[in-house]
């Protein structure tokens, strides 16, 4: 009977309420037994952080590289559940070394900074292994160093290395004065060869002596920099050699199978950005126009004009151009048909020529020069000069020689023509 009776306790709903509840509490003060126990951790490698500096530069005093310890170790007693919180929270240890005003060795007490957010009442103990900080104090130096960025390296083929470029050209180093007197300059080391391409970097420097060697690491340890890197930038630009070629204007009887020139120099070298070069196969230089030059054989000194977003690397502004006239001839024919154009009111001004007859100097081959002649002695026609007598004031004038033009009806005026310059002198008097 005392079976069935437990039988129907432990099988009842109520009883594993109860049970359950029990089981609860038990586990809710294990942990809380276990949680609020105390227990000891070691944090290792906790940063010092130093602050109150920029007084201490305002004083001109600054701390060597050289002081130490930079981290220390802390032992914390605690309770189990803020071991874990300890463990990854950020404490530091700071010092503040804003009282101090005199030059030498001098150690600084430390405070340790646990964040706000910890309970305080949680820790019991905390004890470093280091209770003092050792630091040394000089007097502060200033100093401009000049900063060198050789580059050796080279270029690719086809390509050129221009003027390095870097940024900033000096740098502030403090430090003891006895150190800083031995600096000659910083200087950045390239590592690169053969570049093909702009080079951009931020490199780091090393200091040089007088005696042209770098500085040991002792006497780095002593001083600061205002820059850690030098922004540097190698130019890398593409380089062509282009071909010159002369532009001619043709006519009276000069054509581009008749006329042979050679150039010197024959090319240049460009350099530039690549999508620009590659558009540029020659460069014309002229135009010489053979029209006004009456010689068979002559040489020309003309600029040389390179497109923009190009640099000439030759140094050659100018270039010269030798050329001949070859299968033509040249003959005389006095001209007196002399017109004028835009003459002005004839109610107002009497216009007359008092130019009448000019020698024209006429070029073309020798079946074309024939040809001419004959008509010309037949009376079929004559050479005529226009002269436009525009924009011309009262009394006697030589009109500019571009105010005169010298014209053959009939031929092709490509095959034969008038070569040189001609001037009409004209008298314009008011009409009374």
């Amino acid at each position: 009977m005392f079976r069935n009776v437990l039988s129907k306790i432990f099988s009842s709903k109520a009883f594993y309420i109860v049970f359950s509840v029990l089981v609860a509490i038990t586990m809710w003060v294990f942990v809380e037994i276990n949680e609020n126990q105390e227990t000891t951790i070691t944090l290792e490698d906790v940063p010092v952080i130093i602050i109150g500096e920029e007084i201490l530069r305002d004083r001109d005093l600054f701390i060597l590289p050289t002081w130490g310890p930079q981290t220390i170790t802390l032992e914390i007693d605690c309770t189990r559940s803020m071991a874990n919180r300890l463990s990854n929270s950020p404490i530091e240890a700071r010092i503040d070394v804003s009282r101090i005003t005199t030059t030498g060795g001098t150690s600084v007490v430390h405070e340790i900074i646990i964040p706000d957010d910890i309970d305080q009442s949680a820790i019991s103990r905390t004890v470093p292994n280091v209770g003092r900080i050792s630091l040394q104090i000089n007097r502060l130096t200033t100093r401009q160093i000049r900063v060198e960025v050789p580059y050796t390296g080279g270029a690719a083929s086809d390509f050129l290395v221009d003027e390095t470029i870097f940024d900033p050209h000096s740098i502030t180093v403090h430090g003891p004065a006895d150190v800083l007197s031995m600096i000659y300059s910083a200087r950045v080391e390239i590592l690169r060869e053969n570049l093909a391409a702009t080079y951009i970097d931020e490199l780091p420097f090393v200091l040089i002596g007088e005696d042209g060697e770098d500085f040991g690491d002792e006497l780095y340890e002593q001083l600061t920099f205002s820059h850690e890197t030098i922004h540097v930038t190698v130019p890398v630009r593409m380089t062509k050699q282009v071909w010159l070629d002369a532009e001619f204007i043709y006519g009276a009887g000069t054509t581009s199978s008749n006329v042979n020139f050679t150039i010197d120099p024959a090319y240049i070298i460009l350099a530039g950005e690549p999508d620009i070069l590659r558009e540029i196969n020659s460069i014309s230089i002229g135009p010489i126009n053979l029209w006004q030059i009456e010689v068979f054989s002559n040489t020309a000194e003309l600029p040389i004009l390179i497109p923009n977003g190009v640099e000439n690397q030759t140094g050659i502004s100018q270039a010269r151009v030798y050329y001949e006239i070859s299968g033509l001839e040249i003959e005389v024919f006095p001209v007196s048909n002399i017109q004028l154009v835009n003459i002005p009111d004839p109610d107002v001004y009497d216009v007359r020529v008092v130019t009448l007859s000019i020698d024209v100097r006429v070029r073309g081959s020798r079946s074309e020069l024939n040809r001419l002649k004959l008509y010309i002695e037949e009376g079929l026609l004559s050479i005529r000069i226009v002269a436009d007598v525009s924009e011309t004031g009262t009394g006697q004038t030589r009109l500019p020689a571009s105010r005169s033009e010298v014209i053959i009806d009939g031929f092709d005026r490509e095959l034969i023509g008038a070569v040189g310059q001609y001037r009409v002198t004209v008298d314009i008097t008011e009409d009374s």
